[in-house]
């Protein structure tokens, strides 16, 4: 048996909470987004805006499951891309989209589908917005 370990098994707790985003900050059993934490002129800081909001109920494992299936369905589903073409992303990008799809994803699910189907999202999300733009 080789004496290598797991890309998994050697990660940081903190790395292997967040491979979905880099500014987020485990605390204790809550996640505190960095952007929410935001600096006056004077460089004091406001308290994240989840202090001051009422406490939300607690999500449940039925509902997170739910909201998987709808987000695998969306993004992670099998694709055969026919007409392809090449390019580039970070490597720090690519190796953060690899762990999620191979975590979240099933057997059949590539890097490549993945990002299609974000992208075909993002695409279709801000279409008539492209068009305003384009204009101005």
């Amino acid at each position: 048996m080789s004496n290598k370990k797991n890309f998994t098994e050697t990660q940081s707790s903190e790395m292997t909470e967040n491979i979905f985003n880099n500014s987020v900050e485990v605390i204790s059993d809550t996640a505190v987004n960095n952007a929410d934490t935001e600096t006056t002129e004077d460089d004091t800081t406001v308290a994240p805006l989840s202090a001051i909001e009422p406490k939300q109920q607690r999500i449940g494992i039925r509902q997170r499951k739910l909201e998987y299936e709808e987000y695998k369905s969306a993004y992670l589903a099998p694709k055969i891309l026919e007409q392809r073409k090449q390019t580039s992303i970070s490597k720090e990008l690519y190796n953060r989209i690899a762990l999620m799809v191979r975590r979240l994803g099933g057997i059949d699910t590539t890097i490549s589908g993945f990002i299609d189907s974000v992208l075909l999202r993002h695409m279709d999300d801000y279409a008539a917005d492209h068009e305003i733009w384009r204009k101005l």
